[in-house]
């Protein structure tokens, strides 16, 4: 007699099988999303490291004297983003913005891959994905008098929504009010820092919503932390759980702080 042999699966093995091709896309699409951010989040890193290199070569050109949020740095007026621009290869657009100040300008290093905003923001022109630090760049601050606390302990950029709320962050503003629309592209304004903050004391925000953005503080659109440029030209990631003295003793330039485990 011949026997028959079985063919094609149980259903328990059929289930086996879709759980194992299941776990493995999870893992696969984890990964895939581990990468992409770990790409962003590079990328992101190099355009701040870009703009506070600029900064520096800035000031070695102006007696040490630093760029200004007040739309007057040394001997021009216009932005702190625009007096930047010849110092990120975008000299350019810098004549194109002095020959027409209504010109609209993207410029990429100025934009983060990684801002969920950036798709709206990019309606409006001269969106910022960076907001600098308005403790730093006052009127007169030079590198390093104007800094006592140690550029290394001082934050000069932070990520920052392009749309924030109902505010749309212009890079270069030149006017030195606030205004409601659009808001300059900084943060820590002087009404802004602690102990104005409300209890319990903010930092900044991680993945906010649109509508949840607050336009005082910095926003980042990474889990692991926010990415900013120090004052003394390196890059760093600042985890969420930062306590508030530490994040705001890294935003004043002056206020003798001691910072500890940041």
């Amino acid at each position: 007699m011949s026997r028959t042999g079985r063919s094609g699966l149980t259903l328990v093995e059929c289930l086996v099988v879709i759980a194992i091709i299941a776990i493995l896309f999870g893992l696969l699409v984890a990964g895939v999303m581990q990468i992409r951010e770990a790409s962003l989040r590079i990328e992101s890193t190099n355009n701040l490291r870009q703009i506070i290199l600029a900064v520096h070569h800035f000031s070695n050109e102006h007696q040490q004297q630093l760029p200004t949020i007040d739309g007057k740095p040394p001997n021009l007026k216009i932005s702190l983003p625009a007096a930047l621009l010849p110092y990120i290869e975008q000299g350019s657009a810098l004549g194109q913005l002095q020959a027409n100040p209504n010109q609209f300008l993207l410029i990429k290093t100025f934009l983060s891959p990684a801002d969920p905003t950036l798709e709206k923001a990019l309606a409006k022109p001269e969106a910022s994905s960076y907001g600098s630090n308005a403790q730093v760049f006052q009127s007169n601050a030079r590198i390093p008098t104007s800094i006592p606390d140690g550029t290394s302990n001082t934050i000069g950029f932070a990520e920052h929504y392009a749309y924030c709320g109902v505010f749309f962050f212009g890079s270069f503003i030149t006017s030195p009010g606030l205004g409601n629309w659009p808001h300059r592209a900084t943060f820590a304004d002087s009404s802004d820092l602690t102990p104005a903050i409300p209890v319990p004391p903010l930092t900044f925000q991680v993945l906010p919503r649109i509508s949840d953005c607050n336009y005082r503080l910095a926003q980042t659109p990474h889990i692991g932390g926010m990415l900013v440029a120090l004052m003394d030209g390196s890059t760093r990631q600042i985890s969420p759980a930062i306590n508030a003295s530490t994040y705001w003793g890294a935003i004043t330039p002056d206020g003798d702080e001691v910072l500890d485990n940041w």
